[in-house]
């Protein structure tokens, strides 16, 4: 039998699922709107006709001066296009990857006794070997045999 029917026994008995059909159903088609949303041009207003610069010739311009290294000057003036309209661009982002940063470890020299106590640890470690000398006393007593044989 080939894969390609096994593959679509596969997804018929999933199918028949109504719960995972719609599930299925849903990721095709957010993921079909994701990929028309992805793939659109982007949209260009039109500029007014009253703010587009336009080039009017002087009458009174005069020729430029000769100039000596050969370079040539245009006698046409500049314009100057109007800002007021912001212009419309799609800017893509991408962010660097983080660097993880280190911290050196802190080597302590000297003696790892704590001379003083934490707020409640004395009472913690007192009961605590209060406990283990009330085990050891009564194990036998009160422990079936295996169960003093592990401790």
């Amino acid at each position: 039998m080939p894969w390609w029917h096994k593959a679509w026994a596969f997804v018929s008995v999933g199918l028949m699922n109504p719960s995972i059909a719609v599930a299925a159903s849903l990721v095709i088609v957010i993921g079909v709107f994701a990929a028309v949303w992805m793939n659109r041009a982007p949209v260009n207003s039109p500029v007014p006709s009253n703010q587009i610069a336009t080039s009017k010739p002087n009458a009174t311009t005069t020729a430029p001066p000769p100039v000596d290294n050969n370079i040539m000057v245009s006698d046409v003036p500049d314009t100057v296009v109007s800002s007021d309209t912001p212009r419309i661009q799609r800017a893509a982002f991408k962010a660097e990857p983080r660097r993880a940063t280190v911290a050196p470890a802190v080597v302590r020299s000297g003696s790892t006794s704590f001379a003083d106590p934490l707020a409640g640890e004395s009472s913690y470690v007192s009961t605590i070997s209060n406990l283990s000398k009330t085990v050891e006393d009564k194990k036998d007593g009160v422990l079936r045999p295996s169960a003093a044989c592990s401790i």
